[in-house]
């Protein structure tokens, strides 16, 4: 079914990665790596597709889907053996559960990524009007003086925003399986509770039974945001969607986030 909705592509810190492609060694450097992000050195699949690139493999691409799986594609007659890291971080980080490179044109992750959480819907902002960033909060003291003369004292200002997101369906929220890509609270407990950075991709198509690509040139981004703890411990919210035919099939979703600076390149 195909949808119009907002995407978190989020990051995480990878260790330094050792694999093998045909017998030859190759090196992803330690550092901090989104799922996706248009800067090459720090998006993952755009690494591995590099990778892909440097052993000779024809045809090679290395994509998210619009159902929402990363996949690598590859011309038949060029299969390769590839080992992943022997820690599988890289491997988990993209949602693949095997080997891959034995089954041309192409080879999907049997789970979606954790740095990927896709409400199904668009997002409403809080605090700003869409696409952008959010709300400025000034670090300004005022002192008044008998006469009225006022003296403002600024140091820094916050960016920040609400992003919310009504009758989420429960699959995309929490199941059973808190291990599961695709679901809130495995995307809080691997990007947001680590303090990793995450961008907003706004109306994305998403098409659960399509395996064309995503071309992020197609839609605006906001961020890098990170989680902004504003309310006790720091977890995730749980409100059920309200309504006799809502109730415990759907549930509401609220982020609180400030911007953040980008990471490094590793």
């Amino acid at each position: 079914m195909a949808i119009e909705t907002s995407w978190l592509i989020g990051s995480a810190f990878m260790p330094t990665q050792n694999l093998t492609i045909d017998g030859n060694p190759y090196t992803i450097p330690a550092g901090n790596y989104y799922l996706y992000h248009p800067t090459g050195a720090l998006s993952l699949i755009t690494t591995l597709d590099n990778i892909l690139d440097d052993a000779g493999v024809q045809g090679h691409n290395v994509v998210i889907q619009k159902n929402r799986r990363v996949a690598v594609l590859y011309d038949e007659g060029w299969e390769f053996l590839m080992s992943w890291p022997a820690n599988n971080i890289l491997r988990d980080l993209l949602g693949f559960t095997g080997d891959i490179g034995q089954s041309p044109p192409s080879d999907v992750a049997g789970t979606i990524s954790p740095l990927l959480w896709s409400p199904g819907k668009t997002e409403s902002p809080q605090e700003s009007p869409f696409l952008c960033l959010g709300r400025t909060i000034y670090d300004t003291r005022f002192g008044t003086a008998p006469d009225g003369t006022q003296v403002a004292d600024s140091h820094h200002s916050q960016v920040v925003n609400t992003y919310t997101w009504s009758h989420v369906a429960t699959g995309r929220f929490q199941t059973p399986n808190l291990g599961f890509g695709g679901q809130y609270v495995r995307f809080f407990d691997q990007v947001l509770r680590r303090a990793g950075k995450f961008h907003l991709w706004h109306r994305v198509d998403e098409d659960t039974n399509s395996s064309d690509a995503v071309d992020f040139d197609l839609y605006d981004s906001l961020g890098p945001y990170g989680y902004r703890p504003t309310r006790g411990g720091v977890t995730w919210d749980f409100q059920r969607s309200a309504g006799f035919t809502t109730v415990n099939r759907y549930n509401n979703v609220s982020l609180d986030c400030l911007v953040v600076p980008e990471w490094e390149a590793p």
